[in-house]
Parts: structure tokens; C-alpha cells; sequence
């Protein structure tokens, strides 16, 4: 084993210091979610949420980890027009 202190993590060297989130965030965070009805409470501190619109206006939230990525799409609009527009 070459460098780095006993215990230490990858994460370490793939979060910077100063924007990663502490252990202690991360457990105050599921106990608060779980006291107000959440259950399976996972906290991933490795992952980004991206929020975003694409070009079709439909609005995205991605979760993207080492290990997955995962999307949710919210359509903003029908495939057919209102029914009081004219169409041509």
C-alpha cells in the first residue's frame, strides 16, 4: 500500500474538501427525512443531481453516481394540440 493514512477512502480523492458533504450532514439529513414518514433513506454523498430542461421543454433531474445514473423526466405538454387551437 503506497501513501494516503489508515482508513482512508476513494472518495477522498474524488471529492474536494471543501464541497463535499460531512457524515454528520448526511446522517442528520436521513434522520430528518425519516421522522417525517420517509422510509429506505439512502444518502449518496458521491453523486450529482443535475437539474435541466431539454430541448423538447420536458424538464430532466438526473442522479448520477460511480456506480448508476438515473433520470426523471416531466413532460410540459401533450403530443396533441388544445382543442380549441386551430390546427394546419
Amino acid at each position: 500500500m503506497t501513501g494516503g493514512q489508515p482508513g482512508d477512502t476513494s472518495t477522498s480523492s474524488r471529492v474536494p474538501p471543501d464541497t463535499a458533504v460531512t457524515l454528520d450532514t448526511q446522517q442528520k439529513l436521513k434522520q430528518s427525512l425519516e421522522q417525517n414518514g420517509f422510509k429506505k433513506v439512502v444518502v449518496v454523498p458521491e453523486a450529482y443531481v443535475i437539474h435541466a430542461r431539454a430541448p423538447d421543454g420536458s424538464k430532466i433531474v438526473m442522479e448520477v453516481s460511480p456506480d448508476q445514473m438515473q433520470a426523471v423526466i416531466e413532460r410540459t405538454g401533450s403530443s396533441s394540440p388544445p382543442s380549441d387551437s386551430p390546427t394546419r
